[in-house]
């Protein structure tokens, strides 16, 4: 008869390994997937909320069709390199702060391995722990000194999760995030005047068209802007687990924020230098 349970048991294990490996790459994928959204959603946004600060800001100033469309491609160029490089440096040097945080505790423990121990025993304490319990686990975890130091030491100490030591080193993964900023500012941001320039060379077979700020573009322009936003904005719903309705109308509010800021601003820039 134990022998009949025992099989059951590795029966049951093995399917409820094989099912929570499943449900492990399934989670991977979409945190993959999750991350993909949450950066074009997010850096796209910025795109388009520059496209729509110039277009208007250009409109308020009485500038030509021609000057919004260089100021517009010019502008989200500018940006999106800026953005890209200031994620890379940005990550980047403060992965160079978790990692000389993470050899200082480290010396830090070998020298003072005691009051480390009893400083965390502390904090586990204040937060509900038994002193016992929190003596065992702190006793326990901390004869894989790795695995202390980077899931509990440094986690209390600055408050922060730290990625081990090889992925504070690599620069592959920052280097493709901010490559995907680079792209999802510049791509998204210009669709809208894409769909203006194609707009303008259907509409106008020749001559001094282009020359002109027709209403029917910048409002165009605006219109796909606004749709755009929506749209980042409800794949905010992915991430975040808000409903898509809210996030979608929150992003375009903030996009007729910056239409008036833009409007305004060009408005009282070109009276003021005129």
């Amino acid at each position: 008869m134990a022998s009949r349970s025992t099989t059951y048991a590795a029966i049951e294990v093995e399917t409820d390994d094989e099912a929570h490996e499943a449900t492990c790459a399934q989670c991977l994928e979409e945190t993959d997937l999750g991350q993909l959204v949450k950066t074009v959603s997010l850096a796209g946004s910025d795109g388009v909320y520059l496209c729509i600060g110039i277009v208007c800001g250009a409109t308020g100033a009485s500038f030509s069709t021609r000057h919004v469309l260089i100021l517009g491609f010019s502008g989200l160029l500018a940006l999106s390199l800026g953005l890209a490089m200031n994620e890379f440096l940005s990550v980047r040097s403060h992965n160079r702060f978790l990692k000389a945080e993470l050899t200082s505790h480290s010396r830090l423990f070998r020298e003072h391995e005691a009051e480390e121990k009893s400083s965390v025993v502390d904090v586990m304490v204040s937060k509900g722990v038994s002193e016992a319990d929190a003596e065992t686990v702190v006793e326990t975890l901390a004869k894989y000194e790795n695995y202390f130091l980077e899931h509990v030491l440094l986690p209390i100490k600055i408050q922060q999760i730290v990625p081990s030591q090889e992925e504070l080193e690599s620069t592959s993964p920052l280097l493709a995030e901010a490559f995907a900023m680079f792209l999802s500012v510049l791509v998204v941001g210009s669709l809208p005047l894409f769909i203006a320039l194609l707009t303008l060379i259907s509409g106008c077979g020749g001559g001094d068209c282009a020359t002109q700020t027709p209403q029917s573009v910048v409002k165009m322009i605006f219109a796909v802007s606004l749709l755009i936003l929506f749209g980042l904005g409800a794949s905010k719903s992915f991430f975040s687990g808000m409903s898509w309705l809210v996030l979608g109308v929150e992003n375009v509010l903030v996009g007729l924020i910056c239409g008036i800021a833009g409007y305004t601003a060009g408005s009282a820039c070109s009276s003021l230098f005129s």
